[in-house]
């Protein structure tokens, strides 16, 4: 299943979003990962979640929308999304958690 645009915004928005005031000269690098993070629980976590359901609960009309026939497929491709969601949002925690060389100083 396609990718949902709604997506898109949230990614751009927290993306865009730094802290412009700050003085110190490695503040880029410590907010670099958190950017990422974001990135990666919106782009994988949240978009493979959505297929994980457009597949398992609404098999019909995913199927009719890639222009196939409902079959089994949908079952694999919905299991294999919430894989890749659950991935998604457990790097994502990691990389929030986990402190960077830059924090320790």
């Amino acid at each position: 299943m396609a990718r949902p645009l709604s997506n898109d915004i949230p990614e751009r928005v927290v993306a865009a979003v730094r802290p412009r005031s700050s003085t110190e000269p490695d503040q880029w690098r410590r907010d670099r990962g958190k950017l990422l993070s974001w990135y990666v629980f919106f782009a994988i976590g949240i978009s493979y979640f959505y297929t994980f359901v457009a597949h398992l609960f609404f098999s019909k009309e995913a199927a009719a929308f890639i222009g196939r026939a409902d079959s089994l497929f949908q079952i694999e491709v919905g299991t294999a999304s919430l894989g890749f969601s659950v991935a998604g949002f457990l790097a994502a925690w990691e990389a929030s958690t986990t402190s960077t060389r830059a924090e320790r100083r």
